[in-house]
């Protein structure tokens, strides 16, 4: 035992030698030198390279998996790290190779063999990572295969082709192995309820590639999962539905099927889901959208009394969410009969109910078109924004949006919003005010007019650059430069006075205002090298007297940055600035004041 324990407290090996360790892990009588040397794969690969790994470890491969259980068992957990390494080092096919001579013959020869379920379970994970690894031509041709090798003798097997189908069948061709897989749908769709929960989501993604030919069998499989003793395999069972009606192209027994689902006698959680997968099953339809379908939609407003109230209130906050997507499958042409829905919806006390609205605005307004925005979108968005009762979720829902939803108004409508812009910094919710900022070169682009800008704008940015909480200054700061380009290409306002605001801050008590004035100084001296000469250096230089370290090293590196001006090297107050900065107490301002000496000299 002594020497085992020596043996591993080695460190891991490396360059020199390798091969000759693996060779000596892999002769080792010592069980657990062969279990550390399939632990060590994923560094002896990268260790050894591509070439060299593809010369040796076939054999180490082949060796290790008839090994004892622990051995295989962690060969399998390493198999798919090596062969992404591989994938990505080798670009001759060499890693293909290694792929269909190698690693598939030693799954199907551990799979096959019936192992010990550690073993088994290794496998099973080692495939599922393999499947998001491998190139499709050998997920196709070996891996695909592979998995539809295996026996379906047991529960525990079965349920995990399903699982591992589930994750391959998106990635390839599944038409050479219909057969196979509808086989197993046969057989798992009469078989108990944890087989049936797994081949759900496999019809469910089957329906997005089939034929419309093969989506009647389909359709026949969700008629018994439909009728099925079981309520949580009736509701699992709704999720098929939208993906199959795309195929079948306004199926009218799919709706009745779906229908007995909404009207579920027995299990008020089947009806809840699939009223929260109606909206995605309406927009499956080309128009005309069943009339029954819509008229269920909006009877999701109206309380059931047969109902409990928590079901109601879910059945209200589901017609809700759906909205926005039972519009789009309605298009303009439907909005009438959604009207009604809408104004109880919006008129809502609950935030849960109005805020899929508030989000979903920007989206709604293309749809509608403009006529039907100005008139009854535009008032919404009024209401949500100035209501005082309105939630800051509900606001946060427009205003993620906010130059979006603007960019599709009139100039008339967007003019209704300005009070509110203009109110913006006295907003309590700081991430309001973000979301703004991230947005207002766009939404600057929308209000071409010299005394908007100066007026509304103008104030705007320079309250948000000195906002109370640092998470909005951080913003406004990032933004700022995008502004002062935005507002210096529309030609339309006077730099000079926007930049003129600023020069209060290099005398405020607030030091962070301080700061924000060297930052802007920055902007300005790019925008306007006279400007910034005669108004503001003066106010800047007092800064290198100032009690706070963090502005005169502010004060330090705006020199660094901008010391190579011709107009800098001249200067005779901005040398006696340097000359108080270099005797300054801060260690870090006087690096970098005589880093710009050295430069200057």
């Amino acid at each position: 035992m002594e020497y085992v324990k020596n043996f591993f407290s080695r460190n891991e090996p490396r360059s020199t030698g390798a091969t000759d360790k693996i060779q000596q892990y892999l002769e080792s009588r010592v069980v657990f030198h062969r279990i550390h040397l399939a632990k060590a794969l994923e560094n002896y690969t990268k260790i050894l390279g591509a070439q060299e790994v593809l010369s040796v470890f076939p054999s180490v491969l082949d060796k290790l998996s008839k090994d004892e259980k622990q051995v295989k068992q962690q060969l399998l957990l390493q198999i798919p790290k090596v062969v992404a390494f591989l994938l990505e080092a080798e670009k001759n096919g060499g890693a293909l190779d290694f792929v269909t001579k190698w690693c598939v013959p030693v799954f199907a020869r551990i799979l096959l063999e019936n192992p010990e379920t550690e073993v088994y379970d290794a496998a099973l994970l080692s495939i599922s990572e393999f499947i998001s690894v491998l190139p499709q031509s050998l997920l196709q041709n070996e891996l695909f295969p592979l998995i539809l090798s295996f026996k379906t003798d047991n529960q525990e097997t079965f349920i995990n082709i399903l699982r591992l189908l589930q994750q391959i069948l998106p990635k390839v061709d599944y038409k050479m192995a219909k057969p196979q897989i509808f086989k197993l749908i046969d057989s798992g769709i009469t078989s108990n309820d944890s087989v049936k929960k797994h081949i759900i989501p496999l019809l469910s993604i089957i329906s997005t590639m089939i034929q419309p030919d093969e989506a009647q069998i389909i359709k026949q499989h969700l008629e018994k999962l439909v009728l099925d003793e079981n309520p949580e395999i009736r509701a699992e069972s709704t999720s098929i539905f939208p993906k199959l009606s795309l195929q079948l192209n306004n199926d009218q027994q799919l709706v009745v099927l779906f229908e007995k689902l909404l009207n579920d006698n027995l299990s008020c959680s089947v009806r809840s889901r699939a009223a929260t997968r109606l909206g995605e099953f309406i927009c499956s339809f080309k128009a005309p959208i069943p009339d029954s379908l819509l008229g269920y939609y909006h009877s999701l407003i109206t309380p059931n009394t047969e109902y409990t109230e928590g079901e109601n209130q879910e059945r209200l906050e589901i017609c809700a969410f759906n909205f926005p997507g039972v519009l789009s499958a309605t298009g303009r042409e439907g909005w009438e009969s959604l009207q009604k829905t809408f104004s109880l919806l919006i008129s809502h006390e609950q935030e849960k109910v109005k805020s899929p609205i508030a989000f979903s605005l920007n989206e709604m307004m293309p749809i509608l078109g403009p006529l039907l925005t100005e008139q009854f979108l535009v008032p919404v968005c009024e209401t949500f924004l100035t209501d005082p009762k309105t939630t800051d979720f509900i606001k946060i829902g427009i205003m993620k949006n906010f130059s979006k939803l603007l960019e599709q108004l009139s100039q008339e409508n967007r003019n209704k919003f300005l009070s509110y812009i203009s109110n913006i910094p006295n907003e309590k919710n700081w991430r309001i005010k973000k979301f703004i900022l991230k947005q207002l070169s766009q939404i600057v682009q929308l209000f071409l007019n010299s005394e908007t800008l100066e007026k509304v704008f103008f104030p705007l940015v320079f309250k948000l650059q000195i906002d109370k909480v640092a998470a909005v200054r951080n913003v406004a700061s990032l933004q700022f430069s995008k502004i002062v380009k935005t507002l210096k290409e529309t030609e339309l306002c006077n730099m000079t006075s926007f930049f003129n605001q600023f020069l209060e801050l290099s005398n405020c008590a607030v030091y962070q205002n301080r700061q924000i004035f060297v930052k802007i100084c920055e902007e300005i001296l790019e925008y306007d090298k006279d400007l910034f000469a005669a108004t503001f250096l003066p106010a800047l230089l007092e800064l290198s007297k100032d009690k706070v370290d963090s502005i005169r090293l502010s004060l330090a590196t705006f020199f660094v940055k901008t010391n190579q001006s011709d107009n800098f090297k001249s200067n005779s107050t901005i040398s006696e600035a340097l000359d108080i900065l270099k005797n300054d107490t801060n260690q870090e301002v006087v690096v970098l004041v005589e880093t710009i000496l050295q430069h200057q000299n």
